[in-house]
């Protein structure tokens, strides 16, 4: 099983204007689109999407309001596990450095660059052996081991487009919570993998709490496979795959 790449980043936000102010006003991403949609039936909500990159191709930002049916603790002080925060690299050296909170408490990391890319994403874990083995279970990431000058426990990089996109591992002595996916702030990371239906079902052998089963969806000449499931800290792992169809 092979992960090709890190797809996007899912933010439930409170407030999607003031998220959008806050990416694109103040630090200089590109706002892709806006997209209004129902969600999943079962949670009886509707959303509202601003789908943000650097401009370039790569990993993006896809911020969600849910505006019916949050079940989330809308208390984004609350300390959480899973995806606590979302590194940047930006051209703006007045930033170098700066660790920024974003409107839903998702710690922002900024480093100054000739360009702007996302990346990486930092993840407070409850059982650092635990995460790193349903990781290498279900999606094939192989953590390292972190030096000891670093601020985490452990790490693996995946390609992003022509870059390397960083997840790091901390740990900590919260308590894992039951959780929806909808709870505020970085919820679910999407990956494109070269076979949905068998990091799903390995994901569910390994213990993992299903989100939605492998389903298939056509995109014109392009089918899509989409599963989604729970890592042991809450986070929605999300394994995407794109198949060519024949041309009709």
């Amino acid at each position: 099983m092979s992960v090709y790449t890190i797809s996007h980043i899912n933010i439930n936000v409170a407030d999607l204007d003031a998220s959008v102010k806050f990416y694109i006003d103040e630090l200089g991403l590109n706002l892709v689109r806006r997209v209004n949609a129902d969600s999943d039936a079962a949670e009886n909500a509707s959303s509202d999407t601003a789908i943000i990159n650097t401009g370039e191709r790569g990993v993006s930002l896809e911020n969600i309001r849910y505006t019916a049916g949050q079940s989330a603790d809308v208390s984004s002080a609350a300390p959480k596990l899973g995806v606590i925060g979302v590194r940047l690299d930006l051209v703006k050296p007045e930033l170098d450095g700066a660790e920024l909170v974003d409107p839903d408490g998702v710690l922002v990391h900024i480093k100054a660059s000739d360009r702007n890319r996302i990346a990486g994403v930092d993840l407070l874990v409850a059982d650092l052996a635990d995460t790193r083995r349903h990781w290498g279970q279900s999606l094939g990431l192989e953590f390292q081991d972190a030096s000891s000058d670093d601020e985490y426990d452990a790490f693996v990089d995946v390609r992003s487009a022509q870059d390397q996109f960083r997840i790091t591992l901390k740990a900590s002595s919260l308590t894992p919570q039951p959780t929806t996916g909808l709870q505020l702030g970085a919820r679910r990371l999407a990956f494109t993998v070269d076979d949905v239906e068998g990091s799903y079902a390995r994901a569910m052998a390994d213990g993992a709490r299903s989100e939605s089963a492998p389903a298939q969806f056509e995109l014109g000449p392009v089918k899509m496979v989409a599963g989604l499931w729970f890592d042991p800290n809450g986070v929605v792992l999300q394994g995407l795959q794109f198949i060519k169809t024949d041309a009709k």
